[in-house]
C-alpha cells in the first residue's frame, strides 16, 4: 500500500460521452497539473479517468474531499469522484535508463545528499555539466520520456537542481 505519493487517478462518473479537458476544471491549490487520459465506460456509466500531480508527496487524505471538480457540460456530484493513489515520481532512473543516459554522456549522481545531473567526465561528450544540462532539457522539450522522467524526478526531488537545469 502506497502512503505517500504526488501521482492521483481521478474518477468522475456520470459525465457526457463527450467531455474534453476544457469541458472540466479542478480545484486545488496543490495540483501542479492534471490531464484527462480517457473518457470509458464503467458499470455502464461514462467515467473521465483524470491523471493528477500534486507539487509535493501527500497520502489520499490530504486531497479527499479537497479536490474541487466542475464541468461546463454537466452537474458534478461530490458521490460521483473516486481517488486512487498511483506509484509517485521515483527518485532514480531504472538500470536501462541510467544506461542510456550514460551512453548519452550523463548521469544523476548523489553530491552531498542532492540529486544532480552531470556530465560523465570520462566520455568527454560534454564540455561542462551545463552543456548536459542543456541536452537533457531540450530532449525533455521534445517529449523524450527518459528526458521527461528525470525533470520529475528534479522537480520533487533536488527542487535546487531543477532550478539550475529547467529553470
Amino acid at each position: 500500500m502506497i502512503t505517500k505519493t504526488n501521482k492521483f487517478k481521478l474518477e468522475l462518473f456520470n459525465v457526457p460521452k463527450d467531455t474534453i479537458q476544457s469541458n472540466l476544471t479542478i480545484q486545488n491549490s496543490d495540483i501542479l497539473e492534471w490531464k484527462l487520459d480517457k473518457i470509458t465506460r464503467i458499470n455502464d456509466s461514462d467515467v473521465a479517468i483524470m491523471l493528477v500531480t500534486m507539487k509535493e508527496f501527500v497520502d489520499t487524505d490530504h486531497i479527499d474531499g479537497e479536490v474541487g471538480i466542475s464541468a461546463n457540460n454537466h452537474e458534478v456530484m461530490g458521490t460521483d469522484l473516486y481517488i486512487y493513489e498511483l506509484e509517485g515520481t521515483p527518485m532514480s532512473l531504472s538500470n536501462e535508463e541510467d544506461q542510456t543516459a550514460q551512453s548519452e554522456g550523463w548521469a544523476l549522481f548523489d553530491a552531498d545528499g542532492e540529486i544532480q545531473l552531470q556530465k560523465i567526465d570520462e566520455m568527454e561528450t560534454f564540455a561542462k555539466d551545463e552543456d548536459a544540462h542543456e541536452f537533457v532539457k531540450t530532449a525533455a522539450e521534445k517529449s523524450s520520456k527518459l528526458h521527461l522522467k528525470v525533470k520529475d524526478i528534479l522537480r520533487f526531488h533536488s527542487s535546487k537542481e531543477f532550478d539550475i537545469v529547467f529553470g
